[in-house]
This record gives structure tokens, C-alpha cells and sequence, in this order.
């Protein structure tokens, strides 16, 4: 791979009210390539606006639609304090339940959660234990533990839940957008070579085989079945916190998912962070982190967080561009 890509950097944003204002759009429109976007009920109309504004002003920009894993949430009516090396139980509910020790949670099939299987709540920095399933519940001890939160996801380490990759909502928002400006779909948490032709027959349902798959790799189960999912997608996302750690060192994880898609001839883009805190210039930590993955040969960088909700999205925007010329011109010397 030729190392001139980066004269012409992907960068991928957020479509978000802090950087939709067409004003604010025209200081960083040519500093970005794609941008992506997430429907919801209530989010739609906006979402319209702001792509007709982005497209009003350079309709060469690529619109990307995010899929997200369907995910299992935790379903309690109060806050649980959990301590380390006590039992709780995990119990399946459709609706919202409030019992001494308890996470609920929207999953059927807790019956089917293995011995020894590790659950997390993410977010809540909480994980337990299975020890067996009796009674309608799972025992399980916790391994790590803080305050459980409603509506918070539940993952799984080693067990895949019995749920389809690609959602009833995921279809009702893949038809809302056929024809209409987006080019590529990004699916989230990807974990099986199944998972990606899952998608592929729902885009051929509604006769959108020419769009372009985006695989976000956050899951050791991906890790694994790398080079079985790299040729049915077309571009790779490595997440800048991956789910699970297949090595202790993030950094060579991620060197090495970007060396495979490489070899495969995949884009991959790298999930960064360019702002630390508050601060309006990027400290030196993350300027070794991106230039370190523009020497793996990384095609580009995704910002999502600080776009979305940092009062620097402009700053970091062109600071994330800035970085990756600077570093260009040093490779080029």
C-alpha cells in the first residue's frame, strides 16, 4: 500500500447539531470524507436536514448508516449496588423489575448462558461469574464489582447470544435508506463470517448489493475469525476500545487487525481520539498513537465522541487533519 493515501486522509465524523450549522460546516467540510448517521424515531427529520445540508454544499461526501449490535440491556427500576465475591442472580423480564440482588435483564435465554461464562455490564464496570442456572435464574458470583444501572448493555466474554446480527429495526432502517445519499453500512460488534453475510442478504432483500459493508472489529470472537470475515466486508473499523484483549497490548491488537486488512486489501480506519479532556491541541501520547498507525498503513481515522458532544468538534476536526499532513510530510522526507 502506497503511503500518498494520506495526502488525501479519510476522515470520518459524526453528523451532529455541533457541527450540522452550515456555517460551521463550510470551516471543515473539505477536511472530511465521510459521515455517519444513526435513525431512531425521533431523529430521523433532524438527520434529513443535516445531510441536505452536507449534500447542498459538496455532494461528493460519503454518507455512512450505522447499524448497531442488537443489544441486551439490564432491566431494574433502581440502581444495585453489588459487592465483590457475593452471589446475584440474572433473571430474563420484559418489562422493568426492582428484587433484592437481582439484574434483570430483556434476554430469553439465560437458560442457555454456559458454567463459567463471564457476563459485564458495560458502563457500570461490573462483571460476574456464571455458576449454574436453577430455579428460572442464573447464580452467579461477581467478579467485579460497582453500581448496576438500567437500560446499561449486557455482554457476554466467550458466549454468543442466541439474537439476530441484523435487527427488525435494522431493516426498517435499511429501507428508509436506499436511494438516499448513503454509500456505505457500518455493522458493529461483527464477530462470525454469518454475522456479515446476515447483512449482506438483507441489503440483497431490498436490492442494495452495491453498497459497501464496514465491519467494526471490538470482539475477541472476530479476532479469531479474522481472515473468514475480511474478504465478505469491504472496509474494517478497528474500535479504540476493543471489547475484549486478545493481548495485553491494545496497540499490537490493533497493528495486527490493520496488518490483516491490509493483506486482504481492505481499508481500515482507526477509531482516535485527538482532544484529551478540555484541551484544544492534541497532547503527545496521541500524536505517537496516530502516527504510529499511519505507519502500519491505517487508510484513516473515525471521530465519534468528540464530535458529538465536545464543544471542540471544529478544533478537533482540524487538528486530526492537520496531524495526519504533518506526519505525511515526515514519511515523505
Amino acid at each position: 500500500m502506497s503511503y500518498y493515501i494520506f495526502n488525501f486522509a479519510k476522515t470520518i465524523v459524526n453528523v451532529w447539531p455541533s457541527i450540522a450549522k452550515e456555517t460551521t460546516l463550510a470551516k471543515i467540510l473539505w477536511e472530511i470524507d465521510a459521515f455517519r448517521i444513526t435513525l431512531s424515531p425521533w431523529y430521523d427529520d433532524v438527520n434529513k436536514r443535516y445531510l441536505e445540508s452536507i449534500q447542498k454544499m459538496d455532494n461528493s461526501k460519503t454518507i455512512m448508516l450505522d447499524l448497531k449490535w442488537p443489544e441486551i440491556k439490564t432491566r431494574i427500576d433502581h440502581d444495585l449496588e453489588v459487592k465483590k465475591w457475593k452471589k446475584v442472580f440474572v433473571k430474563y423480564t420484559s418489562y422493568f423489575e426492582d428484587e433484592e440482588n437481582t439484574i434483570f435483564t430483556d434476554y430469553q435465554h439465560i437458560d442457555d448462558v454456559p458454567k463459567g461464562e463471564i457476563a459485564e455490564v458495560r458502563e457500570c464496570w461490573v462483571k460476574i461469574k456464571v455458576l449454574e442456572y436453577e430455579d428460572n435464574k442464573l447464580i452467579c458470583e461477581v467478579v467485579q464489582w460497582w453500581i448496576i444501572k438500567s437500560n446499561k448493555e449486557f455482554t457476554f466474554d466467550r458466549y454468543v447470544p442466541r439474537i439476530h446480527f441484523v435487527s427488525k429495526k435494522d431493516e426498517k432502517d435499511l429501507i428508509r435508506c436506499v436511494n438516499n445519499w448513503v454509500k456505505i453500512v457500518l455493522a458493529w460488534t461483527v464477530r462470525f463470517a454469518d454475522d456479515i453475510k446476515a447483512l449482506r442478504h438483507a441489503l440483497a432483500n431490498i436490492n442494495w448489493k452495491d453498497i459497501k459493508v464496514f465491519a467494526k472489529f471490538e470482539t475477541l470472537q472476530a479476532i479469531e475469525n479474522i481472515e473468514d470475515i475480511l474478504p465478505l466486508c469491504d472496509w474494517v473499523l478497528v474500535s479504540k476500545k476493543l471489547i475484549d484483549k486478545v493481548w495485553d497490548d491494545f496497540e499490537k491488537q490493533k497493528e495486527f487487525i490493520i496488518e490483516k486488512a491490509n493483506v486482504f486489501g481492505k481499508t481500515s480506519i482507526v477509531e482516535t481520539r485527538i482532544l484529551a479532556d478540555d484541551e484544544k491541541k492534541p497532547d503527545q501520547n496521541i500524536i505517537d498513537n496516530i502516527t504510529k498507525d499511519i505507519l502500519c498503513w491505517a487508510d484513516g481515522f473515525a471521530l465519534w465522541d468528540e464530535v458529538s458532544s465536545w464543544p471542540n468538534a471544529v478544533e478537533a476536526v482540524e487538528e486530526l487533519y492537520d496531524l495526519i499532513i504533518k506526519q505525511q510530510e515526515k514519511i515523505d522526507t
